[in-house]
């Protein structure tokens, strides 16, 4: 499909973009992509790296939205001079072109900024920062410069600095952690995920946070922390010991309700069961649901024994189950479910058809 923009933004396509990834990235930050360029986008994040790309690149936008940094400057530099210059012979004709022209104008300088963070990102280590990834069916605990101890699941990242020298301690996070926070009055501990910051002085609680999960989790075991929304930063949500903060990733909208409180996380109270609670046993090799699709556990099934599981049927994906299970084969796992509902699965490998 081709586009045609202004003369100056075709420049701007040209120079910038011959990777179609950061067209499609771009078109989504500024709410321009059509549902066929969405499904495009999403059938390309089935790579691990450009994934990841996408990932950090939120992050990285997200995070940097209000902190007036020179990527801030060049994008709002580039809506001025759309706003004053409206391109010449669009005031004559109002309506659907000069609507055309801004959204093309927002798709070029939202592609520029993108272009400008990557290249920070990616090609030039002018940072302190360090990044701590695990793969699959691994876990790594990290102490951070303040004794604050982290423990990252599978399939997830952590960027931290190699010290915390400003008034706030804050890290980054992709995938899920457990923190036990060392306390400083002065200094707040801050996690920044996708969907919602969390704030705290000194505790221990735990953050789920994969980009292709349908939930982002905070789930608090003592102490006390303060939860900010993304997209409502005004709100903040604060959390007591064995409570769990939910929020549905996918954005939830109804009619004319850009804020629509079903997008906002439910706050459950947890029981613990054995000393311990299902949203941190992985930390001891446990594997614990209740009430999940076949689907969202086939998830944590792949980041712990590191298999790809693929559904034949899409009704069985839909299936429910509540189960625990600790240090038991993935095979066995599949067997037990299977004896609750009535399907098979066939081994390949490290890939899993179910049907």
């Amino acid at each position: 499909m081709h586009y045609r923009y202004p003369v100056c933004i075709h420049h701007i396509f040209c120079m910038i973009s011959q990777d179609r990834f950061s067209e499609l990235l771009a078109k989504e930050f500024a709410n321009a992509l059509s549902p066929e360029e969405a499904r495009e986008l999403r059938s390309m994040l089935d790579d691990e790296k450009l994934k990841d790309r996408y990932a950090l690149l939120q992050l990285y936008l997200q995070d940097n939205a209000t902190a007036g940094t020179e990527d801030d400057a060049l994008f709002a530099k580039i809506q001025t001079r759309i706003s004053e210059q409206e391109f010449p012979g669009a005031k004559e004709k109002k309506g659907s072109r000069t609507k055309f022209y801004w959204k093309a104008a927002s798709i070029a300088a939202v592609l520029l900024l993108i272009f400008s963070v990557m290249f920070s990102l990616f090609f030039l280590d002018i940072t302190t920062n360090k990044q701590v990834a695990t793969q699959r069916a691994s876990k790594r605990t990290i102490l951070l410069a303040d004794g604050t101890k982290v423990v990252l699941n599978a399939e997830s990242k952590l960027v931290y600095p190699e010290s915390f020298t400003g008034k706030n301690r804050e890290v980054t996070l992709i995938g899920e952690a457990y923190f036990d926070v060392t306390k400083d009055a002065e200094r707040p501990f801050i996690i920044h995920t996708e969907k919602m910051d969390v704030r705290v002085l000194g505790t221990a609680f735990n953050v789920k946070s994969y980009p292709e999960d349908k939930f982002t989790e905070a789930t608090l075991i003592h102490g006390r922390i303060e939860v900010t929304l993304k997209d409502r930063p005004s709100d903040r949500i604060t959390l007591s010991p064995n409570e769990k903060l939910t929020i549905k990733n996918e954005p939830v909208e109804a009619a004319g309700d850009h804020h629509n409180d079903e997008a906002l996380a439910q706050i459950t109270h947890l029981k613990k069961t054995d000393s311990h609670i299902a949203e941190t046993s992985w930390m001891y090799d446990r594997i614990e649901f209740r009430n999940e699709t076949f689907q969202e556990i086939a998830r944590k099934l792949e980041r712990t024994y590191d298999v790809r599981i693929r559904f034949r049927n899409d009704s069985l994906a839909m299936l429910k189950f509540t189960g625990s299970f600790e240090k038991e084969p993935v095979t066995n796992v599949l067997q037990a479910l299977s004896l609750l509902e009535h399907f098979s699965f066939r081994v390949d490998g490290d890939e899993i058809v179910i049907k």
